[in-house]
């Protein structure tokens, strides 16, 4: 396969899914909270939800200490170091790369590939489509941002469109849809119709 030198998306899957994406523009948009299943293969399964990160305690534990006091207040560490969840509500999410990567795959058990020549094209008519259906909802979209969590306290803004660095290998683009209100009930995944791909996207198989 020749790969285009402008920007392109990647949406790895299997053939019967990705056809009739590319023939009739139809998504399956999840929440993220989907994503959290033990069955799913360990490159896909992740928490989208919670994102922890650590403060370091070696120091302490190493001079024999097994807490440290905090703003009045006594956090017990153990044999452990300092857990930080940050957690943000469910919100949806389409997930795809900005590359063709031989080991993608595999990760995604894939035996097709669809490839989006028209990137800004396809986020504004999944937006679109999205807003016409639920017009208060907020939209993201772009690279992720990959961050140490042992580190990179700064560089987290937008949880949603954060993930561990374990997985930057993926080079993962984002079109996130969080709520600007309270969700009162569990999202379910949905699907789109945003029309025929043909004219700026094509399939290819194993």
């Amino acid at each position: 396969y020749q790969v285009p030198q402008s920007p392109i998306l990647v949406k790895y899957g299997r053939k019967q899914f990705l056809e009739p994406m590319l023939q009739e523009g139809r998504i399956r948009i999840c929440p993220a909270s989907f994503y959290n299943n033990s069955t799913f293969l360990s490159s896909i399964q992740d928490d989208e939800i919670t994102h922890n990160f650590f403060i370091p305690t070696f120091r302490e534990r190493l001079s024999g200490q097994a807490f440290i006091d905090f703003q009045g207040h006594r956090i017990e560490f153990g044999d452990h170091d300092i857990v930080l969840p940050v957690v943000c509500p469910d919100y949806f999410l389409v997930s795809l790369c900005d590359h063709i990567y031989y080991r993608m795959p595999t990760d995604f058990d894939a035996d097709a590939a669809l490839i989006i020549r028209n990137p800004s094209l396809f986020t504004q008519r999944v937006i679109s489509h999205f807003l016409a259906l639920h017009p208060d909802w907020e939209p993201l979209h772009g690279p992720v941002i990959y961050y140490d969590p042992y580190q990179d306290y700064t560089k987290f803004k937008d949880p949603e469109m954060s993930k561990h660095f374990g997985y930057s290998y993926q080079r993962e683009v984002r079109i996130v849809l969080r709520a600007m209100h309270r969700v009162r009930s569990t999202l379910q995944p949905e699907f789109l119709k945003i029309g025929s791909m043909i004219d700026y996207a094509e399939l290819v198989c194993a």
